[in-house]
């Protein structure tokens, strides 16, 4: 895995903790794991728990993740907050222009878990009733709600090419 996925799954874990309450010391853990991780020249993989803990930034903590990330792919305290998060919540995460505090009053206030039912919400001026979504950030949101579901199944070149074909040889 690259350190940019590799750095994206603690992205994803700061924005998760944060959704649930989690404690901001910890949060504020993981999202500097993700900003010192994604720019690393060095691969992380194959590394051991003391050389990791060489890198800046990186203490016994962020090393021992990334080791089982290393092995599975993925962490046990990462896939716990998923599981506690419905899948629309996790994917209205990657919206630009949804931050986890705004996020959190959508899902938890009101009651909103998907991009479509968000969408519909906006479009009825739902949104402008609760305190610190205004008409203009309800614009912001459909527009990356529409660009979201406009590119949700489009891929960067690079990226498609490293997936492997889905189609038999004729």
């Amino acid at each position: 895995m690259e350190n940019k996925e590799l750095a994206s799954l603690f992205n994803e874990m700061a924005g998760l903790m944060e959704l649930h309450n989690e404690n901001e010391f910890r949060i504020r853990t993981y999202a500097n794991a993700y900003l010192n991780l994604r720019k690393l020249d060095i691969e992380l993989s194959g590394k051991t728990l003391p050389e990791l803990m060489e890198i800046q930034g990186v203490g016994k903590t962020i090393g021992e993740k990334i080791l089982e990330i290393n092995t599975k792919g993925t962490f046990d305290s990462l896939e716990q907050l998923r599981a506690k998060t419905p899948d629309g919540v996790r994917e209205m995460m990657k919206i630009k222009g949804i931050g986890p505090k705004k996020l959190k009053m959508i899902w938890k206030e009101m009651e909103i878990e998907t991009p479509g039912e968000l969408l519909y919400a906006c479009k009825e001026n739902r949104l402008i009733q609760y305190k610190g979504f205004g008409v203009k950030i309800q614009e912001d949101i459909v527009k990356s709600l529409e660009y979201y579901q406009a590119n949700q199944h489009s891929f960067l070149g690079p990226t498609a090419l490293k997936k492997p074909l889905a189609w038999k040889k004729l």
